[in-house]
This record gives C-alpha cells, structure tokens and sequence, in this order.
C-alpha cells in the first residue's frame, strides 16, 4: 500500500491515543491531520502534535471554529488563538457553516453570527496562506461563496454531500473534496465523490465518528479508499497515491 495520509481526525475527541495512533501506523497511516473546533480542543490538538512529534506517524494540527455550539463570545477569542498559533498549524479547520442545526434553521441571527465567524477565519487564512478545512452542511452555496469571495486559494470541503452541481464549481476552482466512511453508503455523497476527479480528491475519516457499527479512528482511512476504489471501480493504489499527492501539494511541507 502506498503512503496514505488522514487529512481530517479528531484526535482531541479521542481515548487511549497511544492505541489509536499505533493501530494508525500498523495500518499505513502516516500522516494524521489533527483539526480543532474550540478554544479547548484547539489546544488539546496542539499539545497533541507535540507530544507526539517524534512518533513514527507524524500529527499535524489544523486550528479551527466550528459552527457547532458556536457563541458570540466565543469567536474573537478563538480566532485570536488561531492567529497567535497559526504558524504551528498546518491549516485552518474545522470551519465553516452549518444550517441544519435545529436552532440555527429558522433564525437569521444565528445564520449571520456563523457567516461573521467563519468570514474571520477565511481572512486569516488568505493572511497566512493557510489552507481551509470546511464544514457546510445545509449551507453549501453560502459557504462556497464565502470561500470565493475570501480569495483563499487553497481549501479543502469536507465530507461534501452538497448539490453535484455546485461541486463542478468546487472543483472549477481548483479545491478539493475529501472522502469519508460514509461514501459507503450515503447516496449524497457517493454522488460527490464519483464526480469528483483523482486530481481533486483527499480521504479522511472524521473520527471518532460512527459510520454505522463502525467506531471510526485514522485506521479506517483504508476503509475510505477501499470504498472510493469500489465507487470509482479504480485500483485502491491508484487512488491512494493520487490522494497523498494532493495532501503533499495542499500542505506542502507541514505533512
């Protein structure tokens, strides 16, 4: 199996990471993206990289604020503690938009307060030239938007289950589109990653999501590519190798 990197992990949500990261390298993991959300798991994920520098798989944080649980007086803060740590990062994510929330599907306020926090974010990025991990559910268009009209040049739209038509745009743009379990069996976003190109392509797992049975941890990377291979009906090393080609290009030397 060729090198294969996780560009989307929780590591901060996750017990016995010893475990967890052995059973990644056993695998053939080699790279994790570890990505934040709050001012806490932000920094749990760089005390992570850190303790976990000199291991055989490499962690790499990515600091984020994430539409969930997200409250006005949460934001600058969070974006300052990105600014103040962005050159240990990798990234900015996990970010984003999120409109399928029970409290945010009905009220414009909250739409506008996640439109507010992600817009700062977006600008740090395009400041440091970082690249963007995104999170769009139920707001693919306004998240699509908010990315270009940023002018960030990198970014990555995570588990994208969003309008195959508005994918094309994504991909028009030169972003990419990362594959999860759930390509498995979500007809969404089977959709997305069969019209996605090689070119365009990541893997990733989102754990400790829950696929099903399936508890996800990195490891389960090679449960995405086994699935996108079957998708796409290509050979798994083909697909792995354009993967980590397109991490390497994304993060340059930060993985």
């Amino acid at each position: 199996m060729n090198r294969i990197i996780d560009v989307h992990a929780h590591l901060a949500d996750m017990q016995n990471l010893d475990q967890v990261i052995e059973r990644a390298g056993e695998a053939g993991v080699s790279e994790i993206v570890a990505v934040g959300m709050t001012l806490k798991s932000n920094e749990r994920t760089l005390q992570i990289a850190e303790e976990y520098k000199n291991g055989a798989v490499r962690i790499v944080p990515a600091l984020g604020l994430h539409p969930w649980d997200l409250e006005e007086d949460s934001i600058q803060p969070t974006i300052a503690q990105i600014r103040e740590n962005v050159g240990k990062a990798c990234g900015i994510g996990e970010v984003g938009l999120d409109y399928w929330l029970k409290d945010v599907k009905h009220s414009e306020t909250k739409k506008n307060m996640q439109r507010e926090a992600f817009r700062g974010v977006l600008a740090l990025a395009r400041q440091n030239d970082k690249p963007v991990t995104i999170h769009s559910r139920g707001a693919w268009e306004d998240c699509f938007n908010l990315v270009v009209d940023s002018r960030v040049k990198r970014a990555i739209f995570h588990w994208f289950s969003g309008p195959v038509e508005l994918l094309r745009r994504i991909i028009e743009c030169g972003f990419y589109v990362s594959a999860t379990p759930a390509v498995g069996y979500s007809r969404e976003h089977r959709a997305a990653i069969l019209e996605t190109p090689l070119e365009n392509l990541l893997l990733e797992t989102d754990s400790p999501v829950k696929y099903g049975s399936l508890e996800s941890e990195p490891r389960h990377v090679i449960v995405t590519l086994e699935e996108v291979s079957k998708l796409k009906g290509m050979d798994p090393h083909k697909i792995s190798a354009a993967a980590t080609e397109n991490s390497l290009a994304l993060y340059g030397s930060t993985v």
